[in-house]
């Protein structure tokens, strides 16, 4: 019964099937039938299809037209900043090739040259604009130029145009340039220029008329020049004047004034200056940063800990500081809770190649230096996508080498890492380390001068420096060993070791009073007599010494005293 429902089923539809067919074709064919192809094939539709898409064009064109003219107008009525004006300069300095315009250049430039110095990542709050394509069409024969007509057109509409324009006499050797800002004070700067020195006079000139313009319109990143250049009262008072003037950044005034006292040692005061910026704007992430810092410099590991664990709960997606607290984590709790924060990181970050590379890199170079090299190997398989070799995968190179007795090659790999990456703290101390094991003095002094040691933690950098210090000192090139012991030391002057390096290179220079006084010192702040090695200059001489046996003996009585 069923076969038979389904074969009358299957003929009922393949009737249906052609009969629809045969209707739907019957209909085409009439269709075309009916099209008029004797005024097709003239093409006569032609003119009048492309005098449709012309006007179409010409349309849009219009359109785009007026909302150029939109966007233009409206710009006119938003914050230009400053149209900085060519300068009015006696002819003399016009024969000197110092024309106005010129005189403006560089005024705008040494601004630029400033806040490149600050290096800030705060907004710039100024927006300094030249008029030198003015100046240049006008060479062209045009006169006007679309910054001249903005400026026109708000000068007609009564509104404000900010403009920066100054003034430059000079009388003898002594030169005044006056600048004068839209809604600040007048901008004043004298210098004297001795026969000669013009240039520099004016350099001069031109950077005090820019701090002044700082001044009024960006103080905070003035105090950091100015701290950088320790005109620390200066810059005090600039911070001072960001607090009265424009409340709403107070935060950063309180960061810039932290920052000054802990490069003066105000370490206390700090603190308060940076806690005053978090209470002010807790989501500002930099005093975190430099509390962090701070707490690590009193070895209050945990505050420290807790302060940058903040930074990154407000910043989650900053690699670079996800790093430091691995950084930090890792120096004083091991690779145990690095591990698990990496982990955390690559899981979250699974769809950015990017900053797990980024993260891979630190992980990898903290496992290295533990001596996992399978585990470091591993880590960079899993999650380092950069194309091409790493500093890593040549340091294991290096390291395998080493176990196979290769040091030459060992040597090898490791400059080849540090040629990938002259800051990479494991390169470098790789090099110095290495190299320094095998004698290798030219190689070290080789790293040393083109290593990027911003990026070397302070007491690495310490040790590292201080151990070519000493390889200067064997080369007999005192004159270097003193200028890069003296940095060491500036580093930190509380530690104890690099004075003793100060102290052997003033017994090379034959100053046998100033070695016995900075050995002293040394002995002073730490450093463990046990790590004299009497078989090196100068201490193969200096152990028989009175001055030098009594010396020790007195820090030996001392060291008796504490352990009892």
């Amino acid at each position: 019964m069923l076969k038979r429902m389904r074969a009358w089923w299957t003929s009922v539809s393949a009737k249906g099937t052609l009969a629809k067919t045969k209707t739907i074709s019957e209909n085409s064919w009439q269709s075309v039938k009916q099209l008029k192809w004797g005024y097709l094939l003239s093409f006569a539709w032609f003119p009048k299809l492309l005098e449709g898409l012309v006007s179409i064009v010409l349309k849009l064109g219009t359109l785009l037209l007026v909302i150029l003219f939109l966007v233009f107008f409206l710009r006119l009525f938003k914050d230009q900043g400053y149209f900085i004006q060519a300068f009015s300069v006696p002819k003399q300095l016009e024969e000197q090739g110092y024309n106005g315009q010129v005189m403006a250049v560089r005024v705008q430039e040494k601004l630029e040259e400033l806040k490149e110095q600050a290096g800030s990542v705060k907004e710039d709050s100024l927006q300094l604009k030249s008029n030198q394509q003015d100046i240049d069409l006008s060479v062209l024969g045009v006169g006007l130029s679309l910054r001249t007509l903005a400026f026109q057109i708000r000068e007609a509409l009564g509104r404000e145009n900010k403009t920066l324009h100054g003034e430059i006499t000079k009388i003898g050797n002594r030169y005044e340039a006056q600048i004068r800002m839209t809604g600040y004070p007048k901008i004043t700067s004298v210098r004297f220029a001795d026969p000669g020195s013009e240039v520099e006079a004016l350099d001069l000139l031109f950077k005090d008329l820019a701090e002044g313009i700082l001044y009024h319109t960006d103080p905070y990143r003035l105090a950091l020049v100015l701290r950088q250049e320790k005109r620390y009262d200066e810059a005090i008072k600039t911070i001072r004047r960001l607090l009265q003037t424009n409340p709403a950044e107070a935060h950063w005034a309180y960061l810039g004034w932290g920052a000054m006292l802990r490069e003066l040692d105000d370490l206390d005061g700090a603190i308060e200056k940076y806690k005053k910026a978090i209470e002010l704007k807790p989501d500002f992430t930099l005093p975190h940063i430099n509390l962090a810092y701070i707490y690590q410099e009193q070895d209050s590991v945990e505050l420290a800990i807790s302060a940058l664990r903040r930074s990154v709960e407000l910043d989650p997606g900053n690699i670079e500081r996800q790093n430091s607290l691995a950084w930090m984590l890792y120096t004083y709790h091991g690779l145990t809770k690095v591990d698990s924060l990496y982990t955390a990181l690559m899981e979250r970050e699974h769809d950015d190649p990017e900053a797990q590379s980024m993260a891979a890199i630190t992980w990898a170079e903290m496992v290295f230096q533990e001596g996992d090299f399978a585990a470091a190997t591993k880590i960079l398989d899993d999650y380092y996508s950069r194309p091409g070799e790493n500093v890593f995968s040549y340091l294991i190179k290096g390291v395998t080498a080493f176990a196979e007795q290769d040091t030459a090659k060992a040597l090898n790999f490791f400059k080849e890492a540090f040629d990938l990456d002259p800051g990479n703290v494991a390169a470098i101390n790789s090099n110095i380390g290495f190299a320094g094991m095998l004698n290798r003095d030219d190689h070290v002094i080789n790293i040393y001068r083109k290593a990027h040691w911003g990026n070397v933690k302070r007491y690495q950098r310490m040790s590292s420096l201080n151990r070519v210090a000493m390889i200067f000192n064997y080369q007999e090139e005192h004159d270097s060993a003193m200028v890069l012991i003296n940095k060491v030391i500036e580093i930190d002057t509380m530690v104890g070791y690099p004075y003793t390096t100060l102290a052997e290179t003033y017994f090379f220079k034959g100053q046998p009073d100033s070695c016995y006084y900075y050995l002293d010192k040394g002995l002073a702040l730490g450093f463990n007599p046990v790590n004299i090695d009497y078989t090196m200059a100068p201490y193969d001489y200096l152990k028989d010494q009175l001055q030098f046996q009594r010396l020790l003996a007195r820090y030996e009585k001392v060291d008796q005293q504490l352990s009892n």
